[in-house]
Protein backbone atom coordinates (compact mmCIF):
# COMPACT_ATOMS: atom_id res chain seq x y z
CA UNK A 1 0.00 0.00 0.00
CA UNK A 2 1.24 3.45 -0.55
CA UNK A 3 1.32 6.86 1.35
CA UNK A 4 -1.62 8.71 1.33
CA UNK A 5 -3.62 11.40 2.63
CA UNK A 6 -5.26 9.85 6.02
CA UNK A 7 -6.75 13.17 7.32
CA UNK A 8 -4.83 13.45 10.38
CA UNK A 9 -3.63 17.16 10.68
CA UNK A 10 -2.44 17.42 6.87
CA UNK A 11 -0.01 14.97 7.53
CA UNK A 12 0.39 11.58 4.61
CA UNK A 13 0.80 8.34 6.23
CA UNK A 14 0.65 4.39 5.38
CA UNK A 15 -2.91 2.96 6.39
CA UNK A 16 -5.88 1.56 4.98
CA UNK A 17 -9.13 3.82 4.84
CA UNK A 18 -12.42 2.49 6.20
CA UNK A 19 -15.63 3.18 6.50
CA UNK A 20 -17.74 2.18 9.85
CA UNK A 21 -21.74 2.06 10.39
CA UNK A 22 -22.41 2.08 13.93
CA UNK A 23 -25.74 2.07 16.12
CA UNK A 24 -26.19 3.55 19.35
CA UNK A 25 -29.46 4.48 20.93
CA UNK A 26 -29.24 6.36 24.59
CA UNK A 27 -29.09 3.95 27.75
CA UNK A 28 -29.44 1.40 25.61
CA UNK A 29 -25.93 0.39 24.40
CA UNK A 30 -24.01 0.62 20.76
CA UNK A 31 -22.97 -1.82 18.40
CA UNK A 32 -20.84 -1.48 15.23
CA UNK A 33 -22.93 -2.67 12.24
CA UNK A 34 -20.98 -3.39 9.73
CA UNK A 35 -17.32 -1.97 8.55
CA UNK A 36 -15.69 -1.82 5.07
CA UNK A 37 -12.60 -0.96 3.42
CA UNK A 38 -12.61 2.08 1.17
CA UNK A 39 -11.48 1.79 -2.30
CA UNK A 40 -11.77 4.94 -3.99
CA UNK A 41 -9.96 3.60 -7.58
CA UNK A 42 -13.74 2.12 -8.54
CA UNK A 43 -15.57 5.31 -7.57
CA UNK A 44 -12.76 7.62 -8.99
CA UNK A 45 -13.31 5.60 -12.43
CA UNK A 46 -17.07 6.21 -12.45
CA UNK A 47 -16.29 9.92 -11.95
CA UNK A 48 -13.75 10.45 -15.04
CA UNK A 49 -15.90 7.66 -17.00
CA UNK A 50 -19.08 10.13 -16.62
CA UNK A 51 -16.41 13.01 -17.64
CA UNK A 52 -15.56 11.65 -20.69
CA UNK A 53 -19.04 10.64 -21.95
CA UNK A 54 -19.78 14.55 -20.81
CA UNK A 55 -16.62 15.77 -23.19
CA UNK A 56 -18.35 13.07 -25.92
CA UNK A 57 -21.73 15.10 -26.44
CA UNK A 58 -19.48 18.63 -26.91
CA UNK A 59 -17.60 16.71 -29.71
CA UNK A 60 -20.97 15.35 -31.20
CA UNK A 61 -22.19 18.58 -30.68
CA UNK A 62 -19.14 20.09 -32.72
CA UNK A 63 -19.81 16.99 -35.80
CA UNK A 64 -23.47 18.61 -36.18
CA UNK A 65 -21.79 21.82 -36.19
CA UNK A 66 -17.79 21.83 -37.15
CA UNK A 67 -15.88 24.17 -35.61
CA UNK A 68 -12.19 26.12 -36.90
CA UNK A 69 -10.20 27.65 -34.11
CA UNK A 70 -13.21 28.57 -32.09
CA UNK A 71 -15.33 29.83 -35.09
CA UNK A 72 -18.92 27.71 -36.77
CA UNK A 73 -17.82 26.65 -40.11
CA UNK A 74 -20.39 26.72 -43.21
CA UNK A 75 -20.84 23.65 -45.74
CA UNK A 76 -18.08 25.59 -47.92
CA UNK A 77 -15.72 26.38 -45.46
CA UNK A 78 -11.73 24.93 -45.62
CA UNK A 79 -10.22 25.28 -41.95
CA UNK A 80 -6.79 25.72 -42.14
CA UNK A 81 -5.05 24.81 -39.25
CA UNK A 82 -1.50 24.92 -37.91
CA UNK A 83 -2.64 21.49 -36.20
CA UNK A 84 -4.39 19.47 -38.32
CA UNK A 85 -3.81 21.30 -41.57
CA UNK A 86 -6.20 22.12 -44.34
CA UNK A 87 -9.54 20.42 -43.85
CA UNK A 88 -13.24 20.72 -45.30
CA UNK A 89 -16.13 21.06 -43.75
CA UNK A 90 -16.96 17.23 -43.89
CA UNK A 91 -13.81 16.04 -43.09
CA UNK A 92 -14.08 17.98 -39.63
CA UNK A 93 -17.60 17.01 -39.04
CA UNK A 94 -15.95 13.10 -39.74
CA UNK A 95 -13.48 13.61 -37.17
CA UNK A 96 -15.40 15.40 -34.32
CA UNK A 97 -18.06 12.29 -35.10
CA UNK A 98 -15.16 9.97 -34.80
CA UNK A 99 -13.77 11.50 -31.33
CA UNK A 100 -17.29 11.41 -30.03
CA UNK A 101 -17.78 7.86 -30.72
CA UNK A 102 -14.94 6.90 -29.00
CA UNK A 103 -14.76 8.82 -25.93
CA UNK A 104 -18.70 7.64 -25.52
CA UNK A 105 -16.82 4.03 -25.77
CA UNK A 106 -14.06 4.44 -23.47
CA UNK A 107 -16.39 6.46 -20.97
CA UNK A 108 -19.02 3.43 -21.00
CA UNK A 109 -16.34 1.37 -20.37
CA UNK A 110 -14.98 2.91 -17.27
CA UNK A 111 -18.36 3.61 -15.51
CA UNK A 112 -19.62 0.38 -15.83
CA UNK A 113 -16.10 -1.36 -15.09
CA UNK A 114 -16.00 1.06 -12.19
CA UNK A 115 -20.13 -0.02 -11.15
CA UNK A 116 -19.19 -3.38 -12.17
CA UNK A 117 -16.18 -3.59 -9.95
CA UNK A 118 -17.87 -1.93 -6.68
CA UNK A 119 -20.71 -4.33 -6.93
CA UNK A 120 -18.82 -7.41 -7.04
CA UNK A 121 -16.73 -5.86 -3.91
CA UNK A 122 -19.63 -5.28 -2.68
CA UNK A 123 -21.04 -8.92 -3.27
CA UNK A 124 -17.71 -10.41 -1.53
CA UNK A 125 -17.11 -8.63 1.10
CA UNK A 126 -21.06 -9.44 1.98
CA UNK A 127 -20.06 -13.35 1.86
CA UNK A 128 -17.18 -12.66 4.01
CA UNK A 129 -19.11 -11.42 6.70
Amino acid sequence: MGRRYMGCAGRIANGINTVHLPYARERVGHALISARRWNPAEQINVVIGLLIIGVSFVAGRDAKHPRCDGEHMSGSDVCISTRSGAQSYDQRASDARAASTWMLRIGGVLVLGGVGAMVIGGLTSARRD
